[in-house]
């Protein structure tokens, strides 16, 4: 900045400096962090997402996003479970998680959803824990629904298990008659 003497004739200049290196510091870590988290919730086939005291979605990862049909993190920001669910089941999503947040303790193993909802028969859980946190006048809500991809793929190979079991039954079935068949005759 230009400094004058009293007669507003250029005399010099002037500055003012600070050593930022800390907070450059800070900040850089900060976003490594931030990085190697959103890269963790990204990555993890669990349906994961934050939302803000109004139930709309904050944070969400790809799987969630896959569950509700979404291409993008823009097309989930900002809406309810309402766009995204039957609205039975949006209700009783709606109604856990203010009740998450009006008590702020965790709500753990608990299963909310409707047999109709086209996720819940397609075998996919509802939401399995959800924690309440407030700061500064605001609260969000974070939660997680595993995907059990272990649990229903030996669901599914029981299932076949069991087809090709009574499958097996009727052909011996049809033998065994068929055998029993010349004696009667």
């Amino acid at each position: 900045m230009p400094l004058r003497d009293k007669t507003g004739k250029l005399a010099g200049t002037f500055g003012i400096s600070r050593d930022i290196t800390d907070l450059k510091s800070a900040q850089d870590a900060l976003a490594g962090e931030r990085n190697l988290l959103r890269s963790l919730i990204d990555n993890l086939p669990d349906y994961i997402y934050v939302k803000d005291a109004g139930s709309r979605y904050v944070i969400d990862n790809i799987s969630h996003r896959q569950l509700v049909g979404a291409s993008s993190q823009e097309d989930v920001i900002g809406k309810t479970s309402a766009a995204f669910f039957p609205p039975d089941l949006a209700a009783q999503y709606h109604a856990d998680d203010q009740a998450t947040i009006q008590l702020g303790k965790p709500l753990v193993n608990h299963e909310s959803g409707s047999a109709t909802a086209p996720a819940i028969t397609a075998g996919i859980p509802p939401p399995r824990c959800r924690c309440a946190t407030a700061t500064a006048g605001s609260s969000a809500l974070s939660a997680s629904g595993a995907t059990s991809r272990k649990a229903k793929l030996a669901e599914e190979k029981l299932q076949r298990a069991n087809t090709e079991l009574a499958r097996s039954q009727d052909e011996m079935l049809k033998v065994l008659e068929d055998c029993r068949s010349p004696m009667r005759n």
